[in-house]
């Protein structure tokens, strides 16, 4: 039987005492939401406000994704999270490699053919 302490445990806390409240990673200390431009980043490896050329090693299809925030991803805008699968497959990644991510019909590997900052 729980003891009155542990019944006062809000929901949202774990057994553990955690707090398991998804946390505002896109905010600063002051509450204010950060904004990155993109057009000031740059590199050779895969990351955050890139936008990347892939195709599909099976079906040949070519698609180009700019990974953005959760609250601004959109597939078929061509926006992809970066919490999403393919996103941290991609992560750290550099053209010519290759992505393979596990999904309910299988391992789809897709290979980077181009990375550009815009």
């Amino acid at each position: 039987m729980a003891t009155s302490r542990e019944r006062r445990v809000p929901r949202r806390q774990g057994a553990a005492g955690l707090d398991r409240r998804p946390h505002r990673r896109d905010r600063g200390q002051d509450g204010a939401r950060q904004v990155i431009d993109v057009s000031k980043l740059s590199g050779a490896q895969v990351k955050f406000g890139a936008t990347v050329s892939v195709v599909d090693e099976d079906t040949e299809e070519e698609a180009r994704y700019q990974i953005v925030g959760e609250h601004e991803a959109n597939v078929k805008a061509g926006r992809l999270s970066v919490t999403s699968p393919l996103a941290r497959g991609m992560i750290g990644k550099e053209v010519g490699d290759v992505v393979e991510i596990n999904t309910p019909g299988g391992v789809k590997a897709y290979e980077i053919l181009k990375l550009e900052w815009v």
